[in-house]
């Protein structure tokens, strides 16, 4: 690649972000004219440089375009869009030039430096920076004029909110998503909550590999941490860049699938849309959209009062349950069901050939599933659910209690719910996702090991067992600190909204926090209503709903310690 063409980008660059953000309408359209027709320029340009190159490698033409294959899957996608939107190309060209500008950056002695650093870094450290500098990148992407409709970009308050909500994958939201945000502002709040579903840290173990080549030892440590190590190797290079696509392709496949199922549905006439997106490309893009968010347990939606008007459509409600749960499951768990080989011989022997961890999560879902199911329908039968068909109501049960572990969408009004729906759904909401998946809270491992170790100590043992095996200390303390830490972050954040938002409702705010710190998305109706104050506070405690159960997880590992001696025994009353 050659220097000179990172110094074009570089222009390209400015004048596009000049042009979206600074510029009026017939300024802009004479700019992003220009731009569009450099950019078209690059990819011509650029791809018979690619061709004149091969041509002199004839030898080893195909270990030549091996090395190059991702910028050439960049190019060909390029290409592809400039038959149907050069400003996609534009931003096509961009994407794949800015990657090429990356790698001849960090081969520069400050690249270098900069790697250095970062190898430094504790792994917990790592992932928190690394999504509070996505926070900070689409909260500047969200300030331009052309990130909204009114052409006045968003508040610094309302784009942290909204930035903040997107990467920790919650879905709430101060402004109506489908109507306030223009095309851009909804492209980057799509990049985000995929980019922050997905986890920065493998990213950015993706990134390291295909720049350097090799794995620093931190972040290997970083993914068994997560628990890719016990279903993937990645104790070498090749073993992460199997696990990288493999989350990869999983992730597409999964979300390209629910997009194609609900495009079905719309072509057939299963899943009426506003006027605004019946048309083929609309329909298309609220397509994607929604199942990305669900995939990723975004909750963000482009309708107002998001599905509610698909409460007793079963085909609607059912892809998205599916996508939401395959969510929750979490890539090693993913991983673990994909392989052919446990499929042999009777159902025990294929559930004794799961992991732990699969076995644990999947018994763990269809349990909260099954009896959110039956607590949601016999207390919201004449509230929530009210003037519903029996289908109605059955499909609409299953749907929040599997929407409440971290998903965000809604088939019926929250704001309706009774006061013992409201206290589990605090609980399922704080409970969250299992590991390494899509969604919040502090796990379903998290709780389902802090109940084994009630179970054990009420039965006077000291081992906690579960499914033939024992835990070991570690995994039983690190569980029990989750969770009264996190416990403590939310009744700490709870008094202070309580203190700033005495407008509000006490039992909306209660929900309303634990939905933050859980990165679950559901609202009671309350968060337009936030000032200033609540709005920050919220963003913050989102931020460490997000990164705070996991990196309290590395922290505790990182600073495991064995002494050499021991102190004397000492009793006291407790209880």
């Amino acid at each position: 690649m050659p220097r000179q063409l990172v110094v074009v980008l570089a222009v390209v660059v400015a004048a596009q972000v000049i042009a979206e953000a600074f510029v009026d309408f017939e300024v802009q359209t004479a700019i992003l004219t220009l731009v569009e027709l450099v950019d078209v320029l690059l990819v011509v340009g650029y791809t018979g440089w690619l061709v004149w190159r091969g041509m002199r490698r004839r030898d080893d033409l195909r270990t030549y375009l091996y090395g190059r294959r991702l910028i050439l899957l960049m190019m060909g996608c390029s290409w592809g869009l400039l038959f149907f939107s050069p400003r996609a190309a534009a931003v096509g060209v961009i994407g794949w030039l800015s990657y090429v500008g990356i790698q001849i950056f960090l081969d520069t002695a400050l690249g270098r430096r900069m790697r250095g650093r970062g190898r430094s870094l504790s792994p917990s450290r790592t992932l928190a920076l690394s999504f509070m500098g996505l926070i900070f990148a689409g909260t500047v992407l969200l300030l331009f004029p052309a990130a909204t409709m009114d052409g006045k970009g968003t508040s610094l308050t309302d784009a942290v909110f909204t930035m903040a909500s997107a990467t920790s994958v919650t879905g709430l939201i101060v402004q109506d998503t489908g109507t306030y945000f223009t095309s851009f502002g909804l492209g980057v709040i799509l990049v985000v909550m995929q980019t922050g579903a997905i986890g920065i840290m493998v990213l950015a173990a993706s990134f390291a590999v295909l720049v350097g080549g090799r794995l620093p030892g931190r972040e290997t440590e970083e993914l068994q941490e997560a628990g890719f190590g016990d279903v993937m190797d990645v104790t070498t290079v090749e073993g992460l860049k199997r696990l990288i696509r493999a989350v990869t392709i999983t992730t597409l496949v999964i979300e390209g699938i629910g997009a194609v199922l609900l495009f079905v549905f719309w072509a057939t006439g299963l899943m009426p849309l506003r006027e605004q997106y019946d048309s083929i490309g609309g329909a298309l893009w609220w397509c994607v959209f929604h199942s990305v968010s669900a995939f990723c347990h975004a909750g963000f939606s482009l309708e107002p009062s998001s599905l509610v008007s698909w409460v007793e459509n079963p085909f609607v409600c059912f892809t998205f349950v599916l996508l939401i749960t395959l969510g929750a499951f979490g890539f090693p768990v993913l991983a673990d069901l994909a392989i052919g080989e446990h499929y042999k011989g009777s159902l025990r022997q294929v559930w004794r050939r799961y992991h732990i961890q699969t076995r644990v999560v999947l018994l763990t879902t269809l349990v909260l599933n099954g009896a959110g199911m039956l607590m949601f329908l016999f207390f919201e039968y004449d509230s929530a659910l009210d003037g519903l068909s029996m289908w109605g109501k059955l499909n609409a049960s299953l749907f929040q209690s599997v929407t409440l572990r971290s998903a965000g969408f809604n088939t019926v009004d929250i704001g309706l719910i009774t006061a013992p729906t409201l206290i589990f759904c605090v609980v399922y909401m704080f409970i969250g996702s299992a590991p390494a998946s899509t969604g919040g809270g502090v796990r379903t491992t998290t709780a389902t090991v802090v109940v084994m170790a009630i179970r054990a100590m009420l039965r006077g043992r000291d081992d906690i067992e579960i499914f033939g095996r024992t835990l070991p200390k570690s995994i039983v303390y690190r569980s029990i600190s989750i969770v009264l830490i996190a416990g403590l972050i939310c009744a700490t954040f709870l008094m202070l909204v309580t203190a700033t938002q005495r407008h509000l409702a006490f039992d909306k705010l209660i929900f309303e926090t634990v939905s933050a710190f859980g990165t679950v998305g559901l609202s009671m109706g309350v968060t337009s209503e936030l000032d200033g104050t609540g709005k920050w506070l919220l963003s913050i405690l989102m931020y460490f709903g997000r990164v705070g159960p996991m990196t309290l997880a590395l922290a505790v590992g990182e600073r495991a310690v064995t002494r050499a001696y021991q102190y004397p025994e000492g009793r006291m009353a407790v209880g």
